[in-house]
């Protein structure tokens, strides 16, 4: 491909929707904390192609840590990314059990209503510790999304 080469990108249109359910995901690791997670929508980007849906999420992670007294340090001093990826002390945290991992909905103005679940996929501990002096660990997730189109209200005639 050369540089003058014309690129097409098909044109994606900002899908609007109502939040329905956004909530906590909170999973007990083997080590004994606690990982909350939370999915957050941010936008829907689509292109009009008949039934069903064909485009992209745009989201972010929240993720939040509750540690054991014996896992908790002395809050850290700023790092960058790469300090914080070479500090790992335990590479495979699992899921010991699920806590609450409920679906996300949201419904979208095509009358398409969104479930989405976040699932970590790889937990690793570092020796590094927020300013609550909880550990941080990195966590690798995905989403799994399945969607449903809503009946459309009837409307009444006088």
């Amino acid at each position: 491909m050369t540089i003058s080469e014309d690129i097409s990108v098909p044109e994606k249109i900002l899908i609007n929707f109502k939040v329905k359910r956004e909530d906590w995901n909170s999973f007990q690791l083997e080590d004994g904390s606690i990982l909350k997670a939370k999915f957050v929508l941010i936008n829907v980007l689509g292109k009009s192609s008949g039934k069903g849906f064909e485009g992209s999420l745009q989201s972010q992670n929240v993720l939040g840590v509750f540690a054991p007294a014996d896992l908790r340090g002395k809050p850290s001093e700023p790092y960058t990314k790469e300090e914080l990826v070479k500090s790992v002390v335990d590479d495979d945290v699992d899921v010991k059990s699920v806590i609450s991992q409920p679906w996300n909905e949201y419904e979208l103005d095509t009358g398409l209503l969104l479930k989405i679940k976040s699932m970590p996929l790889h937990i690793a501990r570092t020796n590094k510790y927020d300013r609550e002096g909880m550990p941080v660990y990195l966590v690798d997730t995905t989403a799994v999304v399945k969607g449903k189109m809503l009946k459309k209200p009837k409307t009444r005639t006088p």
